[in-house]
C-alpha cells in the first residue's frame, strides 16, 4: 500500500466480532467496538472542524459573495429545522457507470432516515437516477436534490444551514470534475465496486483523482457480487492492495435491491425482513462508526418541521 495515499490508511485490523474482514485506516489504528464504545480513545481533531465552522470559514474564502439557491433547491431543503449539529457529508463516486453508486445512495440514504437522521441525497448525474427515484417515492425522506457540480458548495451550505444531518453526494460515472468536487467536500468517500474486472480496474485512476481531491478516506464497497463464490474476497483484497480501505460489508445480488426502485423503495423499505435489508443495516451501522471515528463527531439529533 502506498504510504502517501490517504494519510492516516495505516494498516489497521479491526477484531469486531461482527466485522471479522480487515479494516484499513480510518479508525486510526485503534479498536473501538462498532457503536463507539464509551471512552474510546480517538484523535480529537480542532474545535472548528469538529463544529463545521471550518467549512464556512472555507466558504467565505472561495465565494466572497454568496449566491442563493434557485427556487427548486430552496423548496428541496425546506423542511429540515437546524439544530447546530455537524452534517456528515459521503461522496459516492466511480469511474465508469453501473457500479452501484447510485444503488448505495438511496440505501444508505433510507437506512439513515430509519435511523432519525434528517438525510439530503444530492444528485450531481444528468441522468438524474436517484432524482427520479425520489419522485417515485411516497414519502418525503430522504430528500432528493438534483445539483450541478457548480452549485454544490451553495446546496451544501444551505443543506447545513437547514440542519441536514447526513448529506449524500450520488455522482456520475466517468466525470473526473464530479468525482474531484464530492471528494473535497466529503469527510469520507464511498467507492462501490461490482466483482468484475471493468470494475476493478477503473480503481488506480480513482485512486489518483482522491488524491488531487485531498486524500480523503475512501472505502470500497463490493456491490451486486454473486451469492455463490469468493469473487467479492478478490475484489476486496484487490482494492486493499491499492490502497483503499476496505467495507467489510458484501452487497450481495438481491431481488430487493433492484425492483425495490420501481416505487421509489428501498431495500428495507421493500422486503424488511429480507437478506437485503440486514446487509443494508450493517453498511449503515459501519458507515456511521467510521463518521463518527473520523469526524470525533457523535451526529446529534436533526428533525423535520412540523408543516
Amino acid at each position: 500500500m502506498s504510504v502517501g495515499v490517504f494519510g492516516f490508511l495505516a494498516g489497521f485490523e479491526h477484531h469486531n466480532a461482527e466485522y471479522p474482514i480487515p479494516v484499513l485506516g480510518l479508525l486510526h489504528g485503534r479498536e473501538n467496538a462498532i457503536d463507539g464504545a464509551e471512552g474510546a480513545e480517538r484523535t480529537e481533531l480542532p474545535y472548528e472542524l469538529r463544529c463545521g465552522k471550518a467549512w464556512l470559514h472555507t466558504l467565505s474564502i472561495t465565494c466572497p459573495q454568496k449566491k442563493s439557491l434557485n427556487a427548486w433547491e430552496s423548496a428541496a431543503l425546506h423542511s429540515f429545522e437546524r439544530t447546530g449539529m455537524h452534517m456528515y457529508t459521503i461522496a459516492i463516486v466511480g469511474q465508469k457507470g453501473g457500479t452501484g453508486k447510485t444503488t448505495v445512495a438511496q440505501n444508505l440514504g433510507v437506512a439513515a432516515t430509519m435511523g432519525k437522521q434528517s438525510v439530503a441525497i444530492i444528485d450531481l448525474d444528468a441522468q438524474t437516477s436517484a432524482t427520479n427515484w425520489g419522485d417515485r417515492r411516497a414519502s418525503e425522506s430522504p430528500t432528493v436534490v438534483s445539483c450541478q457540480v457548480a452549485r454544490l458548495r451553495f446546496v451544501l451550505e444551505e443543506a447545513r444551514a437547514k440542519g441536514v444531518g447526513w448529506a449524500l453526494l450520488d455522482t456520475p460515472g466517468k466525470n473526473a470534475e464530479a468525482s474531484i468536487e464530492a471528494a473535497k467536500s466529503a469527510d469520507l468517500v464511498l467507492v462501490p465496486v461490482q466483482p468484475l474486472i471493468n470494475d476493478i480496474e477503473t480503481l488506480p485512476a480513482l485512486r489518483d483523482l482522491l488524491r488531487v481531491a485531498g486524500e480523503k478516506p475512501a472505502v470500497v464497497i463490493v456491490n451486486n457480487a454473486p451469492t455463490r463464490g469468493d469473487r467479492h474476497v478478490h475484489a476486496q483484497e484487490t482494492a486493499r492492495e491499492l490502497g483503499f480501505g476496505i467495507c467489510p460489508v458484501v452487497l450481495y445480488h438481491r431481488v430487493a435491491i433492484h425492483d425495490g426502485p420501481l416505487s421509489g423503495l428501498g431495500a428495507q423499505e421493500y422486503e424488511p425482513n429480507g437478506k437485503a435489508a440486514q446487509e443494508i443495516a450493517q453498511l449503515y451501522k459501519f458507515i456511521k462508526t467510521l463518521l463518527h471515528n473520523h469526524t470525533g463527531e457523535k451526529h446529534g439529533k436533526t428533525k423535520a418541521k412540523a408543516e
